[in-house]
């Protein structure tokens, strides 16, 4: 049984109005991120893990020269590679251990400062903590505690909006973030989360037209194009699908979701060549994206042309898959199931 591709990718914060900066929020200075649908840029090693910034605009770079800057809240995974500094493999750059904390400790951090001033932003950096660790009243308890006190912030709309439609409430997630959208009519970010929302109602037309708005926006948004081909391709538009895949490669070559998700229609194309050259250049990205690792199996186990097969491969690969998801699957369970039928293991 084959498996769809590679699903959108929301943002879950928003990100401040900076120059240069392409998500923007106008009002406060706030981080947006989070909010993954059916995917996570995966292939940190195991020993990385996601630490929070504790202070509003800390310098991030290489060299001991800031590139830019993280925002009180943002949550990222980092490696420990230094005494003084964590990598942040997503964006390549260093923070220094001084400006973040694991995930509890900010929240221990947040809630302190809390008592001494209940500020809106400080309310928010806690809820994106708390939405992060899985205590999920807790964080929609702070999202509406930092909008009572800044009405017009448009990052915890979207970011709430992110953790309603997480949560299926998609209703009350589509009301944040069409007041966000009231409030900052050019957040390109806030259409594109709201389109992945449309496309989770399986309105694909208006996910397309909000991808679309996004992009329009920001040019340079690379996961809009990436979303804006999975809608295509759900619409079996497979050559439109396929330049907005391109695209969001052009635009980040190391988005490892746009490489699987041509892959799967390169595969439906009945071009398998190019297909497993991007799921490979997927995993080479991102060794822990286990739907990667589901399509290339299927490619492998019941590709047409027999010289594309490789039953060891498909087995491989389809184990990996059922590993990084508990065996919880039945889609990769049914590519499992092919792969040992593929090696005659029945």
């Amino acid at each position: 049984m084959d498996s769809p591709a590679t699903q959108p990718k929301p943002f879950f914060f928003v990100a401040p109005p900076t120059p240069s900066g392409r998500l923007a929020a106008r009002s406060l200075t706030f981080f947006v991120i989070l909010a993954t649908a059916c995917w996570s840029r995966a292939g940190e090693p195991s020993s990385s893990l996601k630490v929070c910034v504790i202070r509003d605009r800390a310098p991030i770079g290489v060299s001991g020269q800031a590139k830019t800057f993280a925002h009180l809240g943002e949550i990222f995974r980092a490696e420990p590679r230094s005494e003084r500094f964590f990598w942040i493999p997503k964006r390549r750059l260093w923070v220094s251990r001084e400006d973040v904390l694991p995930l509890q400790e900010a929240y221990e951090r947040f809630t302190s400062l809390l008592e001494q001033s209940p500020t809106a932003e400080l309310f928010h950096a806690r809820a994106l903590v708390a939405a992060e660790l899985g205590q999920n009243e807790a964080a929609l308890d702070d999202f509406a505690a930092a909008i009572e006190r800044a009405p017009k912030l448009v990052s915890a709309y979207i970011n709430r909006g992110n953790l309603l439609r997480k949560l299926g409430q998609l209703d009350g997630a589509l009301h944040d973030y069409d007041t966000a959208i009231r409030l900052e009519p050019n957040s390109a970010v806030a259409f594109h989360n709201r389109g992945i929302l449309w496309a989770q109602k399986k309105n694909l037309d208006r996910a397309i037209a909000d991808a679309t708005r996004a992009i329009a926006l920001d040019p340079q948004f690379a996961d809009a194009y990436n979303n804006r081909g999975v809608y295509w391709r759900d619409k079996g538009r497979y050559q439109k699908a396929l330049e907005d895949y391109s695209r969001a490669i052009e635009l980040e070559p190391n988005l490892a979701a746009a490489y699987a998700n041509r892959g799967y229609v390169f595969k439906e194309l009945g071009q398998p060549k190019q297909a497993l050259e991007d799921y490979r250049k997927a995993l080479s990205l991102a060794p822990e994206l286990a739907q990667a690792h589901n399509d290339l199996a299927w490619l492998r186990a019941t590709c047409p042309e027999e010289s594309y097969r490789s039953a060891d491969e498909a087995v491989q690969h389809a184990r990996r898959a059922c590993e990084l998801t508990d065996y919880r699957n039945a889609a990769y369970l049914d590519t499992l199931a092919a792969s040992y039928a593929a090696a005659g293991d029945f």
